[in-house]
């Protein structure tokens, strides 16, 4: 017992190694904690955002050059101006019918790879002198203004609305018009009527529009408002017993076969939310527009735009977003809509 507590006492009288170790750690960071404060006011940030001591005396004069990284790479800078797309359209606004309207949408479309002419607007104006057309103010002048566009423009598109119509539908409401569940013209919620995508002769009428743009030369077809009316009491449309889509389908079937000797690019625009759906408010599905089109557009923004060119493009169709500007380094296709003053 006497031997135990002897060892006993002679380990208490003995300082761990660890504490030592513990001490000198310490020291070393009261050191280097001092010394950093000491230095702190010293401590300037360059271009790059790295960190030097600069001590007293030793200030950048305007003489010295700083020393930037990588000084051996060198890197250019593109001008936003000068990051192109594909191709980059500008979109006219309205019905082109005169030679003034044509020529402002020429000095409009310079910068750009070509202009889009909306020739058929959503009041069912159209916007070229044709026998075809139910209601147009265009004179046969019209047609050496847009042969002057088509000339002056690199890529030339035909703009189309299709079955927002009012001039047509209730030039003929038996043939062509959409009705109501009471056998009266159908008015959305605008107070606009449509043509019936159901009646052949509405189809047919539409059909000779567009070739008729492709007649005249035009680069690309631009297809909008390819549905039924999305807007007012919708239950009240007589839609009869075929599904919306299948008379939208049987609308682009007859159209591509019309086109088909004419070498010209259909571009069906769309909505951002039918294509993120799968299928349009008005009943056009996108499997079924993917099956006709060349390829697809819509409005939307660059937040968007990736998402719905990814859709787009599973059904090995191109995407083209309509923006209000071109977005910095995207180097796809893309039209540009004029902003609203």
């Amino acid at each position: 017992m006497a031997g135990y507590g002897k060892s006993y006492s002679s380990y208490r009288g003995r300082s761990p190694k660890w504490k030592g170790i513990l001490s000198a750690v310490l020291v070393l960071v009261i050191v280097v904690s001092v010394g950093y404060l000491a230095l702190e006011r010293y401590i300037v940030y360059d271009e790059t955002g790295t960190p030097h001591v600069q001590l007293p005396g030793g200030e950048k004069t305007e003489s010295q050059t700083p020393q930037k990284p990588h000084a051996d790479l060198v890197v250019e800078e593109i001008p936003a101006e000068e990051v192109r797309g594909e191709l980059q359209l500008y979109f006219a606004p309205d019905v082109v019918v005169t030679q003034e309207e044509a020529t402002a949408v020429v000095a409009s479309s310079r910068g750009y790879d070509g202009a889009v002419l909306t020739l058929k607007a959503v009041t069912g104006r159209v916007g070229f002198y044709t026998p075809t057309a139910i209601s147009t103010s265009a004179k046969e002048g019209t047609a050496e203004a847009i042969a002057a566009v088509l000339a002056e423009t690199e890529h030339t598109a035909a703009h189309l609305t299709c079955f927002v119509d009012p001039k047509a539908a209730n030039s003929d409401i038996e043939n062509l018009g959409l009705k109501n569940t009471g056998g009266y013209i159908f008015y959305d919620g605008v107070n606009r009527q449509w043509l019936d995508p159901a009646k052949e002769a509405a189809r047919a009428y539409l059909v000779q529009l567009a070739v008729e743009c492709a007649q005249m030369g035009f680069d690309e077809l631009i297809l909008s408002d390819v549905g039924y009316p999305t807007e007012g009491k919708l239950h009240k449309i007589e839609y009869g017993e075929t599904p919306q889509n299948e008379n939208l389908e049987q609308f682009l079937k007859e159209l591509t076969d019309a086109l088909k000797d004419y070498n010209i690019t259909l571009t069906l625009k769309l909505t951002a939310d039918g294509i993120l759906l799968g299928t349009e408010p008005g009943g056009l599905a996108l499997e079924t527009a993917a099956k006709y089109a060349d390829r697809i557009c819509a409005e939307t923004d660059t937040a968007q735009m990736e998402n719905l060119t990814t859709i787009v493009e599973r059904y090995d169709v191109e995407f083209m977003p309509i923006l209000t500007e071109m977005p910095f380094g995207y180097d796809g296709s893309v039209m540009i809509l004029p902003i609203a003053e």
